[in-house]
């Protein structure tokens, strides 16, 4: 289903978007059943607030394991890149840190750029010594 639901967009632009912030929540727009536009908000911050307990506990393996698995179960929210970054670098795999930060840049936009999303990249980006997309 996933296959056919992966065609099935790309042949309807019409379908509403799908658009995360930062902290895991998200916002759809695009056209209804009933109206030419509609919007609505959902999603929650628990895995957010969880990647960021174990960040701040120093748990950086498990922050690892909980970003990873948010990155399988929700592709499109980018925040769990940030976090696996913050996670390699602080085990020491610098590589992997660049591979994620990298991704988290080809594909950000305008919905990261508040807070703590900008603080992460920026740490993540002068740590690494990459400079930031633009």
């Amino acid at each position: 289903m996933a296959k056919l639901d992966e065609i099935l967009k790309a042949i309807n632009p019409n379908l509403p978007a799908k658009t995360y912030f930062c902290n895991g929540m998200w916002r759809t727009a695009g056209p209804g059943k009933n109206a030419g536009m509609e919007v609505s908000i959902g999603g929650d911050d628990s895995a957010f607030q969880e990647m960021a307990r174990l960040y701040n506990s120093k748990q950086f393996t498990d922050v690892v394991k909980k970003c990873l698995s948010q990155i399988e179960s929700a592709p499109e929210w980018l925040t769990p890149r940030l976090f696996c970054g913050l996670g390699y670098l602080a085990l020491g795999d610098t590589a992997k840190a660049k591979e994620m930060l990298k991704d988290f840049d080809s594909r950000t936009g305008p919905a990261y750029e508040a807070e703590p999303c900008d603080k992460m990249s920026t740490f993540l980006h002068a740590s690494l010594q990459l400079a930031p997309a633009k």
